[in-house]
């Protein structure tokens, strides 16, 4: 199982993925699909472009968040859901405690 896991998690140069303190918060919190707003408030943040630049676009960058309206990115509607590799690398870092 913890193989399985960790194969998830293998980046191009089959080394497992390093995780920034913000992304495992915003990995934690994400328990179902939630707009950048949300996000914003769950976390206790104020600031939009710090949690899109410490936060949201590193998770999506990695693969751990993906987005629920791909093709409209800018859109109202648009939330966040955390990955099956969000997961594992979750499971990865809270096992590591």
């Amino acid at each position: 199982m913890l193989a399985t896991i960790y194969d998830k998690v293998k980046d191009s140069a089959g080394r497992t993925q390093q995780v920034t303190p913000q992304v495992k918060q915003l990995l934690e919190i994400l328990t179902s699909a939630m707009s950048s707003h949300e996000i914003l408030e769950a976390l206790g943040l104020k600031d939009r472009k710090s949690m899109a630049d410490l936060y949201l676009r590193p998770a999506l960058q990695s693969e751990f968040v993906e987005m629920t309206i791909p093709d409209k990115p800018t859109s109202k509607n648009q939330k966040y859901r955390i990955t099956d590799k969000g997961r594992a690398i979750l499971a990865i870092e809270t096992k590591g405690k």
